[in-house]
């Protein structure tokens, strides 16, 4: 996770600088590592199938620790940035709106782009974006191109 935590250690210094967080945590964990959620749909193998079970449920159990609605009992809003690769991110992204995960794949992230999901305490779940790179000048903007084959019936 070095690409995460060099981005985390940027953001983190821009928030302090910029004193827009006075009391930041920051946290690091394996659960937000790189890899492959779930069988993709349409099926495309670029790892070991046994690889999916290995990281789907790691990747699952950290949506469900860091993707919940809050506590009845919370008042004030929360605000947490989740830094971490692109496919935890899609995937993130189905389960959240809970569309089925195996369409994770289906989404391009260019390289340090913003996804910005919104949970209510009713449960109602928002995305403002996916992947916007705005940010960014385009010679900075990279992909990782995932190319999937498409089938047709007619």
């Amino acid at each position: 996770m070095t690409r995460a935590r060099e981005t985390a250690d940027i953001i983190l210094k821009e928030l302090r600088k910029a004193e827009l967080c006075k009391d930041i945590e920051f946290s690091e964990t394996d659960m937000l590592r790189e890899g492959h959620p779930i069988h993709t749909e349409p099926y495309v193998r670029f790892k070991r199938d046994s690889w999916e079970f290995i990281d789907g449920a790691r990747i699952e159990a950290a949506f469900r620790r860091h993707v919940h609605r809050a506590h009845y009992s919370e008042r004030e809003e929360q605000h947490d940035i989740i830094v971490c690769h692109a496919n935890v991110i899609r995937y993130f992204v189905c389960r959240a709106l809970q569309n089925p995960p195996e369409g994770w794949l289906r989404m391009g992230l260019a390289n340090g782009s913003i996804t910005e999901v919104t949970l209510e305490p009713t449960g109602e779940v928002y995305i403002a974006c996916i992947g916007d790179k705005g940010h960014m000048t385009s010679d900075m903007v990279t992909f990782l191109l995932v190319f999937i084959p498409l089938r047709y019936s007619f």
